[in-house]
């Protein structure tokens, strides 16, 4: 019988995945169902319904701050942020129109899970970017938590961006925390237009290129331009587009700058704020492609091998197409039939992007391969993160790559694992609070990872740091009580140990400040050689009661 949990704390999210480990079932996880259509179908029996894990836990808007649980519907949290004029800077697209869905249905673990980002991501980054910190159930039924509430977090491994985008398949997240930004007073949007696509690619790299700090770069060919359902610039011809934003002196001074650069490339419109704020939420949103069941994709490209990339498709296939993120990523419509024309796709992106089937019916979904297809040695790496976060497969299994209920097995990723040099290896273990700690066989920072090797050599030259500084100091206390005491020879040792003692102290502060680097071991090493032969020196001097011949020389 499917069971369906609908947690409402971390604790009874983290016995839902602990059942599901204990009976060996597979989980999907949702949240209120808005991405549903959204990558492979899952292969799970059970349902974790992330929908009553819901409500603002922390907003500090001095602090720039906010953390909710995962449930959180995004538009409640894009309310709260206006009434304080503050945003989520990466500008989160809403897909529920595209998929046939309604609009404002998304969470903010939906977000992070899928690590959304709109038009601004080439000025602000993706959802990834904003991240600081998590707290999240791995499917080993445990509870952990990764970074923090400070927007200088140094915390520990950074695996609250690992996490975001991996859909749900290595760890259930039960509370997000982001950073949030102050929204801009105004907008514009610099509009040229009849531009055909290469040199509408040229004019937006000129655009990002220019000082006038641009947040978003589009170009619509003409064919698409009228399927917005907004009154776009350009009456009907294909339009490129800049956003600039910031405080109205600004923005008027930027945008008067960039028409003026612009100018060579055509005919220069500006579009003030308010329109603009509307054709910017529908490029965000693809409404363009809403209202059909034709298949979607999105091709993420090089930005000057974009119009190419494009071309070479509609050489075979009759579709829709425009540009965002200034020529760096396509958006495509294609004709239903043919298993979403993926090989015409595909081959047309070839080594020059990646390409993600958006939209299309679940039966195209499962037959084709929805992400881009890895390398070899990069999907190992991918079998290897699922092996330690989730190694029975029971997080949304299948929902990525075709076949991933098997990672945790024999067959999978075990039988890989043999063949592997060096084998990163996760230990979750709970605690008062729950906190996570990682260890890593073989790494360049495991320098100090208890129980190694690197660590006991550390602590052997911690105490030759201490035996030969003593040793020195020691020297030092004798042949300054001897001073003038004795012939003349005493008088070089003194200040032979003067030197050596300094050469001692020094020797101690290489071994706290380099102890964790590399090379910090063979210099080590080579003072202590250098030691080791300067005091032999000086005992052998004074067991002959001879004066050494420099004693004012570093060198031996």
């Amino acid at each position: 019988m499917a069971e369906n949990f609908k947690p409402r704390t971390a604790e009874e999210l983290r016995e839902a995945v602990a059942w599901a480990v204990a009976e060996e079932q597979p989980l999907e996880i949702r949240g209120h169902g808005s991405k549903a259509a959204l990558g492979r179908p899952t292969q799970a029996g059970h349902m974790v319904d992330l929908g009553d894990l819901s409500g603002v836990t922390l907003y500090e808007p001095d602090e720039l701050v906010l953390t909710a649980r995962a449930g959180t519907p995004l538009a409640e949290i894009e309310t709260l942020l206006a009434e304080h004029n503050q945003e989520l800077a990466f500008e989160p697209m809403d897909y529920g129109l595209l998929l046939g869905e309604r609009a404002g249905r998304g969470t903010l673990g939906g977000l992070y899970a899928t690590n959304l980002a709109g038009p601004r991501r080439i000025k602000a980054g993706a959802a990834r970017d904003h991240v600081l910190g998590v707290q999240a159930v791995s499917g080993r039924g445990e509870v952990f938590k990764s970074g923090g509430r400070v927007v200088k977090n140094v915390t520990g491994y950074d695996l609250s961006k690992a996490i975001a985008g991996s859909w749900g398949t290595l760890a259930v997240a039960s509370e997000v925390t982001f950073k949030v930004l102050p929204k801009a007073e105004t907008q514009a949007t610099i509009a040229l237009t009849g531009l055909d696509d290469a040199r509408a690619v040229d004019a937006l790299a000129a655009g990002m290129g220019s000082s006038a700090e641009v947040s978003a770069a589009a170009h619509v060919p003409a064919d698409t331009a009228g399927r917005f359902g907004v009154d776009m610039p350009g009456g009907g011809h294909a339009v490129t587009l800049l956003r600039l934003e910031g405080i109205r002196p600004s923005v008027d001074y930027r945008a008067e700058a960039l028409s003026a650069l612009l100018a060579p490339f055509g005919s220069v419109e500006r579009v003030d704020a308010a329109p603009s704020a509307v054709i910017w939420r529908a490029i965000r949103d693809v409404t363009a492609f809403a209202g059909s069941s034709d298949p979607v994709w999105k091709l993420s490209v090089t930005p000057s091998e974009a119009p190419a990339v494009l071309g070479r498709i509609r050489s075979s296939v009759d579709c829709h197409a425009y540009y965002d993120w200034a020529g760096g990523l396509i958006w495509l419509m294609v004709p239903d039939g043919g298993e979403a024309h993926a090989d015409v796709v595909r081959g047309a992106v070839g080594a020059h992007g990646h390409a993600t089937l958006i939209r299309a019916p679940a039966a195209v979904r499962a037959a084709v391969a929805v992400f881009q297809p890895q390398e070899a040695a990069l999907a190992l790496l991918g079998k290897r993160l699922k092996q330690q976060f989730d190694p029975q497969g029971i997080l949304n299994p299948g929902r990525m790559v075709a076949g991933c209920e098997d990672c945790g097995t024999d067959s999978g990723v075990m039988s890989q694992r043999a063949e592997a040099h060096l084998e990163p290896r996760v230990s979750f273990y709970s605690r008062e609070s729950f906190e996570m700690s990682m260890q890593s066989e073989g790494g360049a920072n495991s320098y100090l990872e208890p129980g190694g090797n690197n660590v006991t050599l550390v602590y052997i030259l911690y105490l030759a740091a201490f035996v030969v500084g003593l040793t020195a100091l020691i020297g030092l206390v004798f042949a300054y009580l001897n001073r003038g005491k004795g012939p003349a020879w005493t008088q070089s040792h003194y200040t032979y140990q003067i030197r050596t003692f300094w050469i001692g102290l020094l020797y101690s502060l290489i071994c706290v400040a380099l102890a964790v680097i590399g090379i910090g071991f063979i210099l080590m090493i080579a003072v202590a050689v250098w030691m080791i032969i300067r005091c032999i020196k000086g005992l052998q001097a004074a067991s002959r009661r001879e004066a050494i011949a420099d004693p004012q020389t570093w060198l031996i």
